[in-house]
């Protein structure tokens, strides 16, 4: 059996610094004046043609199965809309856990999907500003 020993070594990294800072500040104030003139909110089009037609009768089964689904959700149930009223105070209704979370973590990111049954959290500290090895 053959044993050979090998080495390298790279040549010297040269770095440099530089910092920069502006105080330059400039800031703009912009308004807009409604428009009195009267105008109609909606035109309506008179379109037959095939595209559409083509469109509408390939959209329309999707659409309506959706509104079906909709229909028979109980998403909503219990929920009563109130326009005008605003509130100012966040309450916290439930809190998750994690049982294997390490000490010290803090939660930096949450996310979640467009139903709501899927949440996503990202742990991580506060107090180290670069990479950190522990």
């Amino acid at each position: 059996r053959r044993v050979r020993d090998g080495s390298t070594q790279t040549s010297e990294i040269i770095t440099n610094d530089v910092a920069a800072q502006s105080v330059d500040r400039q800031e703009i104030e912009v308004q807009t004046d409604e428009l009195y003139e009267k105008q109609t909110p909606y035109r309506f089009v008179n379109d037959k043609s095939q595209e559409l037609q083509d469109f509408l009768k390939r959209v329309e089964p999707f659409i309506h199965t959706q509104l079906e689904k909709n229909l028979r959700s109980h998403a909503f149930d219990g929920y009563d809309v109130n326009w005008h009223e605003e509130t100012k105070t966040v309450a916290c209704v439930h809190t998750l856990t994690h049982a294997d979370l390490e000490p010290g973590l803090n939660v930096t990111g949450l996310s979640w999907n467009s139903t709501g049954s899927t949440v996503a959290v990202s742990y991580g500290r506060f107090d180290h500003e670069d990479w950190c090895t522990h």
